[in-house]
C-alpha cells in the first residue's frame, strides 16, 4: 500500500555566570509617594523613572537613581497586581527586579544600558511579566535569572530591537519570551544556560508570522531540556548539543498549533545524545533541516501520552552515524525512502522502546525498509 500518512508499529569547559550588583551599586525600589508606605502606584500610568526608596517597604530615604543602580519593582507591596508603565528614559542599570505584590505585567519603556552580568528577575508568581518594550545597550551579557522571592518564576520579554553584547545566559525555567531576530541583540550575541535549573523555556507568544533567530545556541554539557513555544514556527541557524550528556528538545503546542522548532545544520559531537520530548496531550514538531552533524543517539519520544515529533531527512537532518530509538514518537521524512537496520547498539542501527512509534511522509510517498535487510528495498521488513 502507499503510506502517505502517519503509521505506529508497536513493540513490547562551562562558565557560571551569577548576578550581582556591582560594588558601587545600591538597590532601589521604584517609589512615587516619597517616604510614606508603599509605592503610591496606582493605575497603569505611564510614569517616568521618578523618585526611588533605599527601603523595601518604602519608608525610607527617597533618593533619584543613580547609574548602575539595581531598580526593584516596587517599594511595599500596594502595587499588588497592577500593570503598568516605567519610562526609563535609558537608565543605567546592574539589573531589573519584578518582585512579588511589585504589579502584574510591568512594561519598561525608553531603552535600558545594562553592565555586565546583569540580572533579570521576575516572580515569585507565575503570572508576572517583566516587557522590555525598547532596546536594551550595553554589555552583557544578560542574565534571566527567573524567580526572585516567592515559589514561581514569571516571564521576561525582550522586545526591543537590542544591542547589548556578549550574549544572554538563561538561568531559569520562567519564560524568556522574544519576538523578532534583534531581540537577543546581535547575530554575534550567544544564547547559553546556567545551572539553576535543568529545564528552560524559549517562547514567542506575540509574533504573526515565521522567525528566524541568528543568535547560536549552546546546550550544557549537562542533561538539559529545552522548550519551545510560540504562535509560530521558528527557525535556529546556529544549535550547538551538549557532549556526552542528554540533550531534550521539546516543543510545548497545546495552546498554540502552528509551533514548530527548526533548527539549521544541528551541531554535537560524537556523544551528543538527542531526545525529541513531549508533555502528555502535546504533538509538537523539531524540525532539523540541512547538514546535522553529531553522534550519539537520537530519541523520538519518552514514554508520555503525548506524541513526539521529528522532522528529517536520511543523512541530512538525520545523520547516519546516529542510534535511532523510538519511544512513542514519530520520524517523518520528505526523501521518499527511508533505509536504516534494526539492531540494539551502534550507530545507523535503530529500535522500538516499549511505548512504540512510526513514520510519516512529508511531501512524498514514503517507502520504509528496516531490518538486517535495510539496504535492500525488496527486502522482507520493507513497508510502503
Amino acid at each position: 500500500m502507499c503510506m502517505n500518512k502517519k503509521f505506529l508499529v508497536s513493540f513490547s569547559l562551562f562558565v557560571i555566570l551569577v548576578a550581582k550588583r556591582p560594588a558601587n551599586s545600591a538597590s532601589k525600589y521604584f517609589d512615587l509617594n516619597g517616604s510614606a508606605i508603599g509605592s503610591g502606584v496606582s493605575g497603569d500610568g505611564p510614569y517616568g523613572w521618578g523618585t526611588w526608596n533605599t527601603k523595601s517597604d518604602g519608608t525610607g530615604l527617597v533618593s533619584s537613581f543613580s547609574s548602575g543602580d539595581f531598580a526593584r519593582f516596587a517599594a511595599g507591596t500596594d502595587a499588588g497586581s497592577s500593570d503598568y508603565t516605567v519610562n526609563a528614559s535609558g537608565a543605567s542599570v546592574s539589573g531589573v527586579a519584578l518582585q512579588t505584590n511589585g504589579g502584574g505585567t510591568v512594561t519598561i519603556t525608553g531603552g535600558l544600558t545594562i553592565s555586565p552580568n546583569a540580572g533579570f528577575f521576575v516572580g515569585g508568581v507565575s503570572t508576572q511579566k517583566l516587557v522590555i518594550a525598547d532596546p536594551i545597550s550595553g554589555t552583557g551579557p544578560l542574565l534571566w535569572q527567573g524567580v526572585i522571592n516567592g515559589t514561581g518564576a514569571g516571564s521576561l520579554y525582550l522586545y526591543g530591537k537590542n544591542t547589548y553584547t556578549v550574549g544572554t545566559v538563561v538561568n531559569s525555567v520562567g519564560g524568556l519570551n522574544f519576538n523578532s531576530a534583534d531581540s537577543f541583540g546581535p547575530p554575534t550575541n550567544t544564547i547559553t544556560f546556567g545551572t539553576n535549573t535543568t529545564t528552560y523555556v524559549l517562547a514567542n507568544p506575540d509574533t504573526t508570522g515565521p522567525l528566524t533567530i541568528p543568535n547560536p545556541v549552546i546546550m550544557r554539557n549537562a542533561n538539559t531540556t529545552v522548550v519551545y513555544t510560540g504562535h509560530d514556527p521558528v527557525t535556529w541557524t546556529s544549535w550547538t548539543l551538549g557532549a556526552g550528556v542528554v540533550n531534550t528538545l521539546r516543543v510545548a503546542n497545546t495552546g498554540f498549533t502552528s509551533a514548530k522548532m527548526m533548527i539549521k545544520d544541528l551541531q554535537g559531537d560524537p556523544t551528543s545524545n538527542l531526545v525529541i520530548g513531549a508533555n502528555d496531550n502535546e504533538s509538537g514538531t523539531v524540525v532539523l533541516t540541512g547538514t546535522s552533524a553529531y553522534g550519539g543517539s537520537t530519541t523520538i519520544g519518552t514514554g508520555t501520552t503525548g506524541t513526539a515529533i521529528l522532522q528529517a531527512d536520511e543523512n541530512a537532518g538525520l545523520p547516519t552515524n546516529t542510534y535511532l530509538a523510538f519511544n512513542g514518537g514519530v520520524l517523518q521524512t520528505s526523501a521518499g525512502v527511508f533505509n536504516w537496520p534494526l539492531a540494539v547498539s551502534g550507530t545507523h542501527s535503530m529500535e522500538w522502546n516499549i511505548a512504540g512509534g512510526g513514520f510519516a511522509a512529508v511531501d512524498h510517498d514514503l517507502r520504509v525498509n528496516i531490518g538486517s535487510d535495510a539496504g535492500s528495498p525488496s527486502g522482507p521488513d520493507a513497508l510502503s
